[in-house]
């Protein structure tokens, strides 16, 4: 998974300038990709109130994770 995030990111000619790791049960990878256009060249969102908004995932996710992780880590570290 990895290799084809790095990989992807070349092709689009931008690089992998952070990240973290935790460790949970589910297999996840995740990135933020950020460029610079003219405005000309932007596709402008035209939402109006009242639209529909489609979420693709739950928000919130990243810190369910976080929050397990730290929990999993104050456990260790009070057998310390």
């Amino acid at each position: 998974m990895i290799r084809g995030f790095l990989d992807k990111a070349k092709e689009a000619e931008t690089s992998i300038t952070g990240g973290h790791s935790v460790r949970n049960p589910w297999v996840m990878i995740g990135g933020v990709a950020m460029s610079v256009v003219d405005e000309e060249d932007m596709i402008k969102n035209n939402a109006q109130p009242g639209d529909k908004l489609i979420l693709t995932k739950p928000l919130g996710t990243q810190l369910a994770t976080n929050v397990k992780e730290w929990q999993i880590n104050a456990k260790r570290n009070k057998k310390d």
